[in-house]
């Protein structure tokens, strides 16, 4: 696996591709913490295992996720290019793929933005770009954890759509 994160009774492991679409799977969790198993043969013999019960294609380069209620958001990166901060309906539990033409919000961050995590409003970002092998590529490095507050960038947006409407109606009336 390359990231995972936890829900609602759940484990969400993402697979990273680099040049095709990667791979999302859903684990119902137990009481005590364990992956649920599920008894299955395999040549004439019981097999338990964890099994997902549900998977689903994520963009290609997907490199961390977090959940904020209803939403998922997405980090995708490849070396020197620019990352971007994807979000997404929380569209696995309705049996839907995750494609970046259905992304809700796509905008582009410093390289290399791994890991991300939410907690009160707020998404941490994790960046790889000041590690040692990476910090004196040309470009911007981040050295440390940015954050960035979620109702303020709904708030932005939301401006943002509507000058979009704005603008749209204008041209419908000249």
């Amino acid at each position: 696996s390359s990231f995972m994160t936890y829900k609602d009774d759940h484990l969400y492991i993402g697979y990273f591709h680099s040049s095709q679409n990667g791979v999302l799977k859903k684990y119902a969790m137990e009481l005590g913490g364990n992956i649920q198993n599920t008894i299955f043969q395999l040549n004439g013999m019981d097999i338990e295992s964890g099994l997902a019960i549900t998977s689903a294609t994520i963009p290609k380069q997907t490199q961390g996720m977090a959940f904020y209620y209803d939403k998922l958001f997405m980090s995708q990166s490849l070396g020197i290019l620019p990352s971007q901060l994807v979000l997404f309906d929380d569209s696995i539990n309705q049996g839907k793929e995750y494609q970046k033409d259905a992304a809700m919000l796509s905008f582009k961050l410093p390289r290399m933005l791994e890991q991300i995590y939410i907690y009160d409003d707020q998404i941490y970002m994790l960046f790889e770009s000041a590690a040692y092998a990476y910090r004196d590529l040309p470009s911007i490095s981040v050295d440390r954890i940015l954050t960035m507050n979620i109702s303020e960038l709904r708030r932005l947006v939301n401006e943002e759509l509507q000058e979009l409407i704005d603008r749209y109606k204008t041209r419908l009336s000249v």
